[in-house]
């Protein structure tokens, strides 16, 4: 697994998770058009203000995601030498691996998985200026640095 790989994998899911947000949204605007308000006002309204609420949440997924992606293009771009793990790192430790930078979860790539954690993570605060060779411990669990890209 190289950081590369994981980036383009981490993009496809995001893709794929706007164009879910996208036809959502675009099912409520449907929704929206074709509903009539009928004698009984109070269902008409309660509808409308939950299609609301939806289209609202579904709104700041989207930009969310849009923002991800842009953040994306900023780690493909980044060099690839540092001794250090910083934001848009990948980390190879023995029990797992790990990007550092965005809060998407647990992502495969190919037969493999890696985690995207957040620098606000627990695992993503404790691994940030680490070195290779060096070891963290979430939990009950010790993590041992084998690379970083």
């Amino acid at each position: 697994m190289n950081k590369e790989a994981v980036l383009e994998a981490m993009e496809s899911l995001l893709v794929q998770q706007l164009n879910e947000v996208e036809e959502q949204l675009n099912n409520i605007a449907e929704s929206k058009a074709q509903e009539t308000k009928s004698s009984a006002g109070d269902k008409f309204e309660t509808a409308r203000a939950m299609m609301q609420r939806e289209e609202e949440k579904l709104n700041g997924q989207y930009l969310r995601i849009h923002q991800q992606l842009d953040q994306l293009k900023v780690f493909k771009q980044q060099s690839k030498q540092s001794d250090l793990i910083q934001v848009g790192r990948l980390v190879i430790c023995d029990q797992a691996s790990f990007f550092i930078g965005l809060p998407i979860g647990k992502v495969a790539v190919g037969p493999d998985f890696v985690f995207a954690v957040s620098t606000d993570a627990p695992l993503g605060k404790l691994l940030i200026g680490k070195r290779i060779g060096e070891s963290v411990q979430l939990g009950n669990t010790i993590y041992c640095i084998l690379s970083i890209e």
